[in-house]
């Protein structure tokens, strides 16, 4: 237990400073390649609401706050969650080459990622933990940490609980792939318009695929991926990207993240994933539903 504690303690500097570097990394090519008007720092100088709700969620997940609210909303299930991959690990990977082993936690974790959020998208239960999210009119740099407290049990079960238990306390190979998965994710929220050539086209995602993505419109149920293109092209929710990043119209229909009462929207994300669960009838899937 006490290795499990530790390597939750040394995880958590990792990312914070994974994600640090990563910001403070794409805020300045931005600043080259878009120029001062285009970029995130210009929006974050200027902040409207939508760019109060990114610093905020920044700010609660850099001081590990939303780790603790998690916790307590679903009463250490969390924590149980993770102890038990731990424990119960098969290690799959022991004995391989460093350089292998890398390469595993990697691809093993973005085909993770991939099947979580398009599981976000398409259960309408599991739609209401990365509902925030999508709630972004104006995407930048800083909202790919806009994550709802509750995302963290779906990120638990569908992706970090899974790759724990493959990997073991592989320290090594876990923490490289969060940090690489910070940085990847705060690259594909920035206002970089590119869609990186034929690395995009046959690699990675690029920010012109995940701004498409992020559109209210039927986008919205494509490029699920996080870092590398392929697993939308294999299962068949690949789309070209947009032209451009200018002019999209981004967020969700009815947006009540940026009405009147914010707070309360956020609350009732958290009420309606505990409240439709009990209705088996909101487990089927609901290709629709993200347009609501």
């Amino acid at each position: 237990m006490e290795t499990i504690l530790n390597f939750f303690s040394l995880r958590l500097i990792f990312e914070n400073a994974g994600i640090l570097i990563a910001i403070g990394l794409v805020l300045l090519l931005e600043l080259i390649f878009v120029g001062w008007r285009n970029s995130t720092a210009f929006f974050m100088s200027r902040p409207r609401r939508n760019e109060i709700w990114d610093l905020i969620s920044f700010a609660i997940f850099f001081f590990g706050w939303r780790r603790i609210a998690a916790e307590a909303i679903f009463f250490g299930l969390i924590a149980m969650m993770q102890a038990f991959s731990w424990e119960h690990s098969i290690s799959l990977f022991e004995g391989w080459p460093q350089g292998a082993r890398y390469l595993c936690a990697f691809l093993v974790f973005d085909l993770l990622q991939y099947f979580s959020h398009r599981i976000k998208h398409e259960f309408e239960w599991v739609w209401y933990s990365h509902r925030f999210h999508h709630s972004s009119s104006r995407i930048n740099a800083f909202t790919a940490l806009r994550s709802h407290v509750i995302d963290r049990l779906v990120q638990i079960a569908l992706v970090y609980g899974p790759l724990q238990f493959l990997f073991g306390l592989d320290l090594d190979s876990l923490l490289l792939t969060s940090v690489a998965a910070s940085f990847f994710g705060v690259l594909v929220h920035s206002r970089i318009d590119t869609d990186l050539g034929w690395l995009g086209r046959w690699v990675l995602i690029s920010p012109r695929h995940h701004h498409l993505h992020h559109t209210s419109g039927g986008s919205k149920h494509r490029n699920y991926g996080t870092i590398f293109i392929w697993w939308d092209k294999m299962f068949g929710t690949y789309e070209p990207p947009a032209a451009t990043i200018n002019g999209m119209e981004q967020g969700i229909v009815n947006n009540d993240y940026l009405g009147p009462t914010p707070i309360r929207a956020y609350l009732k994300d958290i009420f309606y994933f505990y409240w439709k669960p009990l209705s088996f009838l909101y487990w089927r899937r609901q290709p629709g539903l993200a347009r609501k």
